[in-house]
């Protein structure tokens, strides 16, 4: 059982979710996937190497800090909710790691949960970022409107919207339809 938890559950969870975001996800999610995938790729080899504990604390603060910096990127350029979720996340992760470098007299098994624990709601936060967005773009496109190349479902709503609600109710082509759609 420990060897589930320790070795199949965060393989099949990242791959699992990250594969989801990468093929129903839009931009926002798979630029974050991507950048989740490629730190958990580049900190599990890190952690196979078997470097010094000190060396290994060092190296993994650096791949969070550039995932730190890469999601705030993210968190920037697209206004999603879990963009912001896993930035704060993200900044549990660093201070977990300062606060120990500082000292703080924190067990390897609660840094280890911290870190563990984070990255887990991290990938959750994708994943219900990918379903939002996927759910968006079939509510969108069972009205009708095909996605642009692009453009996330909100902002390709957004770009038709002016000329659509400027038309009467009586020009649209159902009268039981509203000057909504």
């Amino acid at each position: 059982m420990g060897q589930f938890f320790q070795e199949i559950l965060p393989i099949a969870s990242t791959i699992g979710v990250c594969g989801v975001a990468l093929l129903k996800g839009d931009e926002p999610e798979r630029y974050g996937s991507t950048i989740m995938f490629v730190a958990w790729v580049s900190s599990t080899l890190l952690i196979w190497q078997r470097l010094g504990n000190v060396t290994l604390t060092n190296l993994l603060f650096g791949i969070d800090l550039v995932v730190l910096i890469s999601l705030s990127a993210l968190t920037w350029t697209y206004r999603r909710a879990w963009l912001v979720i896993t930035t704060i996340l993200q900044v549990l992760q660093i201070f977990s790691h300062i606060a120990r470098d500082l000292g703080a007299k924190i067990d390897n098994l609660t840094y280890y949960y911290a870190l563990t624990v984070s990255g887990y709601a991290q990938l959750l936060a994708i994943l219900v970022g990918t379903v939002i967005a996927w759910r968006e773009r079939a509510a969108l496109a069972s009205f009708g409107i095909v996605d642009q190349p692009g453009a996330s479902a909100p902002a390709s709503a957004r770009s038709i919207r002016s000329s659509v609600l400027s038309t009467p109710k009586i020009a649209t082509k159902d009268p039981n339809r509203g000057p909504w759609f």
